[in-house]
């Protein structure tokens, strides 16, 4: 466990436990969805995840990866997904679930096909967040129904050791409101905006900000606004 996890903010076995499996992807989708509508708005979950992220990156670089029999495969996916579920997660099976879907990741990483990404619903609205400079250009759309929002990232990174969080600046809300952050490793970020943040997206705007890892301790920005785009609607067809 985290030492974080002891030391910084309360958190419930329950949640200690869905952030390890979040990290670990075996959330069911609409789990995940509500998990992660749930980091775009609480900056000490998502520091959580980062913690058990840092965590099983440690243990996976001590186990050699290899290909076990079918059976085994077989054995270890029905401990994982057909067990019933029981109403308390004690933190030895919460553990022990969590060592055995990090093995089943590390060993058939090859072997099992991933399933591709749920398409993203039709887009609405669409931001093109870029920097005075152009060294940071991010293309957004968004589903306001949905709250589906993907954002790519076509030129820039985030500064050494800081992370790109991105906000959503409405005149009707006296501060920022954070949507989440943006993937490191990938030039594609996948978030959900929270149900009671979806109709501040017509008007309003979107931000970068250069944050520490992981996004805003404190829930408001704290580093530069690195870029800005107008949210428009996407026109429509017909």
């Amino acid at each position: 466990m985290p030492d974080t996890m002891t030391t910084g903010p309360e958190f419930s076995e329950e949640d200690i436990a869905i952030a390890g499996e979040y990290v670990l992807g075996l959330l069911p989708d609409a789990d995940r969805r509500a998990f992660e509508s749930r980091l775009s708005e609480e900056p000490a979950l998502r520091r959580l995840v980062v913690d058990w992220d840092e965590e099983f990156v440690a243990l996976a670089d001590s186990v050699a990866a290899e290909t076990p029999p079918d059976r085994v495969r077989k054995k270890v996916e029905a401990r994982l997904f057909d067990e019933p579920k029981r109403g308390g997660r004690p933190w030895f099976s919460v553990l022990v679930g969590a060592a055995v879907g990090l093995m089943l990741a590390i060993i058939f990483v090859a072997a099992v096909p991933l399933e591709p990404p749920s398409p993203l619903p039709q887009p609405t609205h669409h931001a093109e967040i870029v920097a005075e400079d152009n060294s940071l250009h991010i293309d957004a759309v968004m589903n306001g129904e949905t709250g589906d929002l993907e954002l790519t990232r076509l030129a820039g990174t985030a500064p050494v050791g800081r992370s790109l969080e991105l906000w959503i600046i409405a005149e009707s809300q006296p501060n920022p409101i954070s949507l989440g952050v943006l993937a490191e490793d990938e030039p594609t970020t996948h978030l959900i905006v929270a149900s009671g943040h979806r109709s501040l997206l017509p008007g309003g705007t979107l931000a970068i900000t250069d944050e520490p890892p992981g996004g805003s301790p404190s829930g408001l920005p704290t580093g530069t606004v690195l870029a800005t785009g107008a949210i428009a609607p996407v026109p429509t067809q017909g």
